[in-house]
Formats: structure tokens, C-alpha cells, sequence
């Protein structure tokens, strides 16, 4: 099923049916806001397949979106943003406040890396939900990038020099989410493009040699 019938067919499956193979066969870009993605230009990801965690759908041209986050919807919301008009699947956890229905499908928190369909493994992280979503929907091989869960510069996002995070200032987060990553380290068509990450668990890529 393409993305842009997601939102407009009026008989849909149980999310976990459209979403088991959605990325089927596919090479999957999870794209994070960290700091290694400083004077990245995006355009590298034309043509890519990419699943969008947070603010990142703005800068490219998502397959998917996936938030958690509540703070972050209002914010959307505010700016005008209609997440039922979005010409993509939107997925979320029950944190995120934002009603299922059309193309948005929100599920519950697993407390461990879950292959049902019925919840997802976040720990409050929409990275990690991110790559528990990715997983399930049967992505070929799947790429982190910008997931670096650490400062760079004093910064924790790329874009942190005009816009202010939550997290800013605030390592200690980050050190407890790497470590939540280590659950998915049996799985073996996960790699990391972050050259900065303190992520442990997964092959380290040099970008250049994908992008």
C-alpha cells in the first residue's frame, strides 16, 4: 500500500497488517536531530526511503513520521500543522496526545523490542520506537543517522543554535537512552552513520559509503 492511500481508504486493515511489510525489500533511513547532522545537506536523502522521528519531517521528504512526544504535537499543531493531512503514515505512542484515525495509528509502550504489531519498545524515546517500527515493517537493511545520544559543541541537536531543546544541558538522558538501544543488539541489519554516537550496539558506517 503506498503512503498517499493510507490516509484516503476507507476500509483499512489493523495497523499491524499494512504496516508488517510496508517497508518490505527497502533500505530504511531513521533520521534523528543530532548534532552530527550539522551543515548536513539533506538533499543527500532525495529518492531515499525515510522514517522521521520528531521535527526531522520538515527538512526531507518522509515515508513515515513517528513522535512521542506531546510537547511536540502542540507545537505542530500550533504552527498550523493538520497531522491527518499529512501525505504519509504518521505513528505514535499514547504519550503523544494525538487521536487515531486517517493516517495517524497509535499504539502502546512494550517493555522490551516487541514483533506483534500490537506495541512498541520506546522507553519515552521516539528514536527507539522509531527503530522497533522500522523493525516490524520488515525494512531490509536500516540506517541510523543523526541518533548520536550525546553533546557535540555543547549542542544536542543540529539545530540547537536557533532553537532550544529540552534536552539541552542535560546529558544524563542521553547516557540512560544509548543504553536502551543495546535491546535491539541481536538484531544484525541495523548501522549506525553517526560518526559522534555513543550507541555501542550496532556497526558503525562511514556515511560517504552509503550516501
Amino acid at each position: 500500500m503506498k503512503p498517499s492511500r493510507i490516509r484516503t481508504e476507507t476500509n483499512l486493515p489493523r495497523p499491524a497488517e499494512w504496516m508488517k511489510d510496508f517497508f518490505k525489500d527497502k533500505d530504511v533511513f531513521i533520521l534523528g536531530s543530532g548534532p552530527s547532522l550539522t551543515d548536513f545537506d539533506f538533499k543527500r536523502l532525495t529518492g531515499k526511503t525515510i522514517l522521521a522521528v520528531n521535527h526531522m519531517w520538515q527538512y526531507v521528504a518522509p515515508t513515515m513520521l513517528v513522535f512521542l512526544d506531546s510537547i511536540f504535537r502542540a507545537e505542530e499543531m500550533a504552527r498550523g500543522v493538520d497531522f491527518t493531512s499529512l501525505p504519509f503514515p504518521v505513528v505514535t505512542g499514547p504519550s503523544s496526545g494525538l487521536t487515531q484515525g486517517k493516517n495517524c495509528f497509535r499504539f502502546h509502550y512494550a517493555g522490551k523490542p516487541e514483533m506483534s504489531g500490537l506495541r512498541f519498545y520506546g522507553m519515552s524515546n521516539s528514536a527507539l520506537f522509531a527503530l522497533n517500527v522500522a523493525l516490524y515493517c520488515n525494512a531490509a537493511k536500516i540506517y541510523l543517522m543523526g541518533i548520536d545520544c550525546c553533546f557535540q559543541n555543547g549542542a544536542s541537536h543540529f539545530y540547537s543554535a536557533y532553537k532550544k531543546h529540552a534536552r539541552d544541558g542535560k546529558p544524563e538522558p542521553y547516557e540512560l537512552t544509548a543504553r536502551h538501544f543495546e535491546q535491539f543488539a541481536t538484531f544484525k541489519n541495523v548501522f549506525n552513520l553517526s560518526p559522534i554516537s555513543t550507541i555501542k550496539c550496532f556497526p558503525k558506517i562511514d556515511m560517504a559509503e552509503i550516501l
